[in-house]
Order: structure tokens, then C-alpha cells, then sequence
């Protein structure tokens, strides 16, 4: 799978809508649909002091939006929040941070971080609107969903596509192992870490972006709406550890300006600085090679999917990653040993 690389801003951008949260009121200026008994929402959780070890948001923290779906009752659920009286129109980009707790239970988790755009009522089930939902571990069959007026999207040829298709034509993707999707986290799977989301919506399509990687792009449904931020399981197992933090969530007007700074792949390299080993993700099988000050060669390997390299005896300082892929297209990185 090919993955494009990109930056995302907002020209001539006014912000239409702004939630951080941090005045302890947010819950009167949201409403709520749920499906299922034992659901919570917390519009003033702090969790920077909650003994999580869960560090601010990189758009600034302390108070966020807590979610938690079926914590005791054994069924489908879901949670679902919308700004009171908002209505977005043209074109527009959603953006906010995202966090999930999860429990490592070794059979993957249930529950979708779910959110949308073009949103005409706030009830549940919905039948219309924009809806993205990713799991926060990669172990579900089907970990990245994308919904169109309230079904599964079908294949679009005329926009295109990031993520793949089920056999019933829902677009789904099980991102354990994906290049594109392990490429966006820096542990290689969503959880435990802050995600920074961007949807943008323009005048005839609604593309999503993960940490600055396009995971989808489709038609936009023909009219303007309300955005919602949720999380849902939808199976009867529960999970008792399982939360996802919302915060820094804004609302800008303009269209976007997408900018592709990396073609053709979706290489990254984690942790940097790097202590013990080397995370090199790339999209297609590639020559690895890593290089000291003075032009040595300390390491030297063919890399595929997630590769770990061992730096656990190379001495502190920068050193350049050079990376050739099987079409002959070098990138070059640096990466810092301590």
C-alpha cells in the first residue's frame, strides 16, 4: 500500500468554533445521543493530575472531554456528543486531540474512537453526516472504519480511497502490520499517546488526516451540518480500563491547503531520540543504511513493514538514516543516538 505524507493548514482560516475544556462548564454546551446503559461523560476530566500518567495535550491540557462505553452492561454501545446549535458550512476543518486507554488483553479491543462532520440532528442511530472510527491497538479484524449517512463507504474511483475494503464494500482495514497506518503513531499502534486529527471538509469532499497522513478521502453528502466527537463498541464484550480523552477541539473556516511533503511513502523513524533500538516503518520493501558523522557505515540492513534496529552500541550523537526503497527514490533522516 502506497501512503502520501502530508501537512495540513487552513488558509485565510477564521475560527468558527473553539472547546478546550478548561472552564470546568463544557458540559451545557454540548448535547448527548447514546445507544446503551453503561455509558459516562466527563466534560471536565483532569487528566494531567488523575495519576494516569497521561502528559498535556500538544495543543495545550489539564481539563478534557473523558468517553466510556459499555463498562458494565455486555452491549453494543455508543456515545456521541455535539456542540449545542452549531452548523458548519462550506468548507471548513475539524481538528482536535485525541487519547486512549486501553486494556492489553492480548485479543484487541472493541472500542472505535469515533467522530464526524455534516451532522443534521443529534440522535442515535444516525442516518446522515460524515462518521471516521479507528481502534487504539490494531487488534480487531476491522480497525478503521468509514461511514457515509450512516453506512459503510463503498469504493470511490473518483476520489480515491486510503483504507481498504471488506467484502461487503464497507471500507474497513485491519491496521496491524499496514505500513500506512503503523507510520502515523510513534509507538506503531494508536493507544497510550496523544493523536492529533483533522478532517477537512470542502466543497465536495471530506478527507480525514492522522498525524499529518491522509487514512481517508470521499464524496461529501450534499448538505451542511454539526460535527460530533465519540466513541463506540460494537460488540457485547467490556472493558473495564477502556477511555478516550478528547481536548483542544477547533472549528476554522477556508479551505485547506494540503501540501505533499513525502511521496510515495510512509516512512518514519521512532523513538528520536533513539537509546536502546530503531523503529524504521516503511510502505515498501527498502535498503536501510545508517551513517556516522565521519561517513561510516554503522549499520547496514534491508527493512520492510516495521523493522527494529539494534543502537543499543553505538556511541551517543546524530547520525543520517539513509533510506532507498525498490524504485530507486532515496529519503534521508537524521536521528539522534543518547
Amino acid at each position: 500500500m502506497i501512503a502520501v505524507l502530508f501537512t495540513v493548514t487552513a488558509v485565510n482560516a477564521q475560527v468558527l468554533f473553539s472547546e478546550n475544556f478548561d472552564d470546568g462548564n463544557a458540559s451545557s454546551r454540548w448535547e448527548q445521543a447514546e445507544l446503551g446503559t453503561s455509558n459516562a461523560a466527563d466534560f471536565a476530566f483532569d487528566y494531567v493530575n488523575a495519576g494516569l500518567n497521561i502528559p498535556a495535550a500538544p495543543g495545550g491540557g489539564g481539563l478534557g472531554l473523558k468517553l466510556e462505553v459499555n463498562t458494565s452492561s455486555g452491549e453494543a454501545s455508543q456515545l456521541f456528543e455535539y456542540p449545542i446549535g452549531q452548523t458548519f458550512t462550506g468548507s471548513y476543518t475539524l481538528s482536535f486531540d485525541v487519547w486512549t486507554d486501553y486494556e492489553d488483553g492480548g485479543s484487541g479491543t472493541t472500542e472505535y474512537i469515533t467522530f464526524g462532520v455534516d451532522h443534521t440532528d443529534e440522535v442515535l442511530p444516525s442516518s446522515n453526516g460524515m462518521d471516521f472510527s479507528f481502534t487504539c491497538d490494531w487488534g480487531s479484524g476491522h480497525d478503521i472504519w468509514c461511514y457515509s449517512e450512516g453506512v459503510g463507504m463503498g469504493t470511490d474511483t473518483t476520489l480515491g480511497y486510503y483504507t481498504g475494503t471488506d467484502g461487503d464494500g464497507n471500507v474497513s482495514q485491519n491496521g496491524n502490520g499496514t505500513a500506512l497506518y503503523e507510520s502515523a503513531f510513534d509507538n506503531g499502534t494508536p493507544g497510550w499517546q496523544w493523536i492529533h486529527i483533522d478532517v477537512s471538509v470542502d466543497t465536495d469532499s471530506v478527507a480525514w488526516f492522522v498525524n499529518d497522513i491522509m487514512f481517508a478521502k470521499f464524496k461529501r453528502p450534499a448538505y451542511d451540518g454539526n460535527i460530533t466527537l465519540g466513541l463506540m463498541d460494537l460488540w457485547s464484550s467490556i472493558g473495564t480500563a477502556n477511555f478516550t480523552i478528547y481536548d483542544n477541539v477547533v472549528v476554522k473556516s477556508g479551505a485547506v491547503s494540503v501540501k505533499d511533503i513525502k511521496a510515495n511513502t510512509a516512512t518514519k523513524l521512532y523513538p528520536i531520540p533513539a537509546t536502546d533500538v530503531l523503529n524504521v516503518v516503511v510502505a515498501q520493501r527498502s535498503d536501510f543504511e545508517l551513517i556516522n558523522t565521519i561517513g561510516q557505515v554503522v549499520r547496514s540492513r534491508t527493512v520492510e513493514g516495521r523493522t527494529t534496529i539494534n543502537v543499543s552500541d553505538l556511541s551517543p550523537g546524530m547520525y543520517i538514516a539513509r533510506i532507498k526503497s525498490a524504485n530507486g527514490q532515496t529519503e534521508i533522516h537524521k536521528v539522534l543516538v543518547k
